[in-house]
């Protein structure tokens, strides 16, 4: 095979195995909190919840649905996107550009922390299954 075919082989098998690098548990940890972080700067009530762990649906669901008995038995992406929609665009465009530090993992769980200009939120990360989610915390939530 020549030489120049075996370039875009080699990208691709990099790119199927995790693009040769960034692959460890804290890695993986990060880009939870990332998508966490990014899916609610982009109102996207339903990614926000799979990015959540059950148990952290369950609990924002009961607490909302405690608050605000029309939504009770409403999917956590239902609701999420109702809670979303009645923040002002312009704060929660700010998810999209906060910046995720001190990511630390312990076995099946870490924390990290996001910034949001002078907002600083400490949350949590846990495996469910073989991904990472976020399992604490939203602004306001004490961990």
């Amino acid at each position: 095979m020549p030489r120049s075919a075996l370039l875009p082989l080699c990208l691709a098998a990099l790119t199927i195995a995790g693009c040769g690098g960034g692959d460890s548990t804290t890695d993986h940890a990060r880009k939870a909190a990332e998508g966490y972080v990014h899916d609610l700067g982009s109102r996207d009530g339903e990614a926000v919840c799979a990015d959540m762990t059950r148990a952290l649906q369950k609990e924002f669901t009961d607490t909302v649905g405690r608050a605000n008995p029309e939504v009770q038995g409403r999917s956590c992406g239902d609701i999420m996107s109702l809670a979303l929609r009645s923040i002002p665009s312009d704060q929660l465009e700010q998810f999209s550009s906060a910046k995720i530090e001190s990511v630390k993992v312990t076995g099946s769980t870490g924390t990290f922390v996001y910034r949001l200009r002078d907002l600083k939120v400490n949350g949590k990360v846990a495996q469910e299954g073989s991904r990472w989610k976020v399992s604490c915390c939203v602004p306001g939530q004490d961990g």
